[in-house]
């Protein structure tokens, strides 16, 4: 059951490669169990939900929150496999480049892939153009994704993407 926020008009929900839309908008695979996607009532203790396959990808457009959306969502699949260390970090990246991504392409599909020892986060759009790091304002607000994304990743890199875009790739060590 897909909720819509009580006031303003309702949010264009997210495509997932696998799945359908859940609560607010969140992908969950196919598999996850009916009982998993419902949304609970404010306060109830909800125990950890079945963890996700070992990859998926979630698609936003500009209209849909989807930094926020992908950063909970990367979080919450990193906890159900167990890497809570990982999230809070994987969480801030997979902002910064959805972000990024709406920002400067109007469209961002973010995957995230576990490997025995690797996790993998690529976000990719229809952007051709290559990223770029910039000296940023000391006193701006923006101009500091990709140094936060180097900073927090153990590798990242991009690599462009037919027939037109790129694909931005961060990785994270497993313990």
């Amino acid at each position: 059951m897909i909720e819509t926020p009580p006031a303003g008009p309702p949010v264009a929900e997210p495509k997932c490669a696998f799945g359908r839309p859940g609560p607010g908008g969140v992908a969950f695979p196919a598999e996850f169990p009916a009982e998993r996607r419902r949304a609970d009532p404010p306060g109830r203790v909800v125990p950890r939900p079945a963890a996700p396959p070992d990859g998926f990808a979630l698609t936003f457009t500009s209209a849909t929150p989807g930094a926020r959306v992908a950063r909970e969502t990367v979080g919450a699949a990193l906890r159900a496999w167990g890497l809570d260390g990982l999230a809070d970090d994987a969480e801030l990246v997979a902002s910064e480049l959805v972000t990024n991504a709406l920002r400067h392409a109007g469209t961002a599909t973010v995957a995230v892939t576990r490997r025995p020892d690797t996790v993998v986060l690529e976000v990719t759009d229809d952007d051709p153009a290559p990223p770029c790091t910039a000296d940023p304002d000391p006193l701006g607000t923006s101009g500091r994704g990709l140094i936060i994304v180097a900073a927090l990743a153990a590798g990242w890199g991009w690599r462009p993407v037919e027939p037109s875009g790129k694909c931005i790739w961060a990785t994270f060590g497993t313990p």
